[in-house]
């Protein structure tokens, strides 16, 4: 485990803003789910939809602020010069 977290600069404010997202994403996923299933009984839980749903947003959220927010930036910074 130490391992994974060697290979991530937790310093780095991009990857505490990208944590973050994927927490707030998941709290609005599984409480959303919740309410829905309590609301709709004949709809499972943790179906397979669902945890495909919350695992692709997941991956979206890291793209963005590992690649498309990169550039971004980048693109930003060199239009100032």
């Amino acid at each position: 485990m130490e391992e994974i977290f060697s290979l991530v600069d937790m310093d780095d404010p991009d990857i505490k803003f990208m944590i973050y997202d994927i927490f707030r994403m998941l709290t609005l996923q599984i409480s959303t789910q919740i309410m829905f299933t309590v609301y709709n009984p004949s709809v499972s839980l943790f179906n397979m939809t669902f945890l495909l749903t919350t695992l692709f947003l997941c991956i979206s959220i890291c793209m963005f602020w590992l690649i498309v927010k990169k550039m971004l930036v980048s693109d930003v910074i060199e239009k100032k010069k």
